[in-house]
């Protein structure tokens, strides 16, 4: 699945926000706007998912550095697997 960044157009290779929220915003006389907030974005969602796995397990601690980047291989794995097409059973 490949979301949309709504103030450039560009598709978003980080999954987008992992948590938006979507509010309501009066600006002076000219109205109510909507307002956006993303946050985090998917990708560092499931990195920092996948790094408590990897911190969790004692054996496969190492520098913070290969942590952090094995993360992120994980999160860019998972990432990918969203854009498959699904296949019904």
């Amino acid at each position: 699945m490949s979301l949309l960044n709504l103030s450039t157009g560009e598709n978003m290779k980080d999954g987008g926000p992992a948590f938006p929220v979507l509010g309501m915003s009066r600006i002076g006389d000219q109205g109510i706007h909507q307002v956006f907030s993303g946050g985090m974005t998917l990708r560092d969602y499931f990195a920092a998912k996948a790094m408590q796995g990897i911190i969790a397990n004692a054996t496969c601690l190492g520098v913070a550095k290969e942590v952090a980047d094995d993360a992120y291989i994980v999160a860019d794995a998972m990432l990918a697997e969203r854009d498959k097409p699904t296949v019904p059973d």
